[in-house]
């Protein structure tokens, strides 16, 4: 496995070197300057991130829609639209913390050229509010009991409770968060489900958007009115190639100069490709196994701690990940300063066998264990391309347990389909995907009972009203010593309930063409600081 201070090393020197072999048929220069191709594996159903999870639709929104607060190359918050980062310090945070006070810009416009005000931030609440409208979630907002406006460049947030989480949920750049309206083209709508808006957004990014070309690229350009001035790009093209070895061949045709996430197992071929460098950087982002705790089988933990058992997360990280990744057992990212290891669950097949005799699940004729005529055979659901060999590992070794494997791959609208899809509708036993986690850990949004779909993000449908109390308390606390001890008590929750299995942390993979310049990402806001990219 190559450690982290080895990536780390490596991929400063990916990124100040290039590989300077020639060939006649590729590696030419752009066909245009200023104008970058990108792509990331996925199509996408909306170019509004209020009503989509997907991480294609956050990443665009980084580009082109209107943020409170965005992340620097640390993952620190800067203000965006908002003059200040509000702090207890500053007077920004009430001494009680329930009042948050946002002053804004003054010089702010739409990317149609109307001027940005407070009423913007005010209608903008009002919409992740309004139960009509089929946002991904309502998490924060519903604890925001009013908004004043007393003038155009000031919005107070009056708070329910301590909100530690407000920053990333209240319009921050993160991915799965929900951007800034624009009062003026929405507000007379009933609910934006349906607004030709979706289609094609009006922002306030360095970018703007142009065309959507479905199923084939979204077309974008400087936008002239970002009061932070001009990007040296001029246009960007995101390129809808869900293939990944036809991403690859359009990058070896000149047809794309910037891959993001690329998969580990075409690594290699990347790495043998001329005029191309490869990025590897830390990840906020890690892939997961979770399981239906609403499911007979999978709702006995034993069962679940079993699996976890018989899981050789190493073997996963070496064989489908080619080395890439850390293997442990916190959902915390390492580099977060609220991270504290843990110890790693042992891969010992024979105590997982051991640990179902005692709970009664008997093998039967055909060697699937089974208690009190419920079988343990696993329908395990994944994007289909994404996890082949992590479920063939899987299944190597869960077979030595006397468990059943019934794998079914599908196309991510489906499995990501809001409320009735594979994963929001608990369509599974188990299932693999990964979370990116925001600048601020925020595990309530996956974990707590108040979250399970369609109210929120916990795919594995999990309760347990002591980790939401506990929960509650760290997204509660605007101290960092109390947050980081909050977190590690969490994080043991988690660890021995075995609602998840953290498969490992991935790093993040990217692919540039050798005239691209500036690309300088964060580990989970990519597109954040895009203003000196340049081709």
């Amino acid at each position: 496995m190559i450690s982290r201070r080895l990536r780390l090393k490596s991929s400063i020197i990916a990124a100040l070197s290039i590989l300077l072999l020639t060939s006649a048929s590729v590696g030419q220069a752009a066909e245009e300057p200023h104008h970058l191709r990108f792509a990331n594996g996925d199509n996408v159903t909306t170019l509004n991130p209020a009503l989509s999870a997907e991480t294609t639709v956050g990443l665009l929104s980084q580009l082109t829609m209107a943020y409170l607060v965005r992340y620097d190359k640390s993952n620190r918050p800067v203000p965006e639209l908002a003059t200040v980062i509000p702090t207890e310090k500053n007077g920004g945070i009430s001494a009680d913390g329930t009042t948050i006070t946002w002053h804004l810009r003054s010089d702010a416009k739409w990317s149609d050229g109307v001027p940005f005000d407070s009423s913007d931030v005010a209608f903008s609440v009002a919409v992740m509010q309004n139960p009509s409208n089929n946002v991904v979630s309502h998490d924060g907002f519903s604890l925001v009991s009013s908004v004043d406006t007393p003038n155009r460049t000031t919005a107070v947030f009056h708070l329910r409770t301590r909100f530690a989480a407000f920053m990333p949920r209240f319009f921050g750049s993160p991915p799965g968060n929900a951007s800034l309206l624009p009062r003026h083209i929405l507000a007379k709508l009933p609910d934006i489900n349906h607004a030709e808006y979706n289609s094609l957004p009006v922002g306030i990014g360095p970018f703007r958007y142009v065309s959507w070309n479905r199923g084939n690229s979204i077309e974008m350009e400087a936008n002239p009115y970002y009061f932070r001035g001009q990007p040296r790009l001029k246009k960007l093209t995101y390129k809808i190639v869900t293939d990944e070895n036809s991403e690859i061949t359009q990058l070896q045709t000149n047809d794309i100069d910037l891959l993001v996430n690329l998969k580990p197992a075409s690594i290699p071929r990347v790495q043998s490709m001329h005029d191309v460098q490869l990025l590897l950087t830390p990840s906020y982002r890690f892939i997961v196994l979770a399981f239906n705790t609403q499911h007979p089988a999978t709702s006995d933990p034993t069962v679940r701690k079993a699996l976890e058992m018989a899981i050789d997360r190493r073997s996963i990280v070496t064989k489908a990940n080619h080395g890439l990744g850390d293997v442990q057992e916190s959902f915390v990212p390492s580099q977060y300063f609220g991270y504290e290891a843990l110890p790693l669950t042992k891969y010992d097949v024979n105590a997982a066998n051991s640990l179902l005799d005692r709970d009664g699940w008997d093998r039967g004729a055909d060697g699937i264990r089974s208690k009190r005529g419920q079988r343990l055979t696993l329908k395990l659901a994944t994007v289909t391309g994404a996890y082949p060999l992590y479920v063939e590992l899987l299944r190597s070794t869960w077979s030595q347990l006397g468990v059943g494997l019934d794998t079914q791959t599908f196309d991510p609208t489906v499995f990501y389909q809001p409320a009735t899809g594979i994963a929001f509708g608990g369509r599974f036993d188990a299932t693999i995907y990964s979370i990116q986690n925001f600048p601020f850990v925020y595990p309530s949004l996956i974990y707590a009972c108040n979250r399970i779909p369609p109210n929120g993000l916990n795919i594995p449908r999990y309760c347990d009203p002591q980790l939401d109390a506990l929960m509650n308390r760290y997204e509660e606390t605007y101290d960092l010593g109390k947050q980081r001890s909050d977190l590690t008590a969490i994080a043991r929750s988690i660890a021995d309930a075995v609602p998840t299995v953290v498969l490992n942390y991935a790093d993040n993979a990217f692919v540039l063409r050798r005239d691209v310049h500036g690309f300088d990402p964060n580990e989970a806001t990519f597109f954040d600081n895009m203003m000196n990219v340049d081709i």
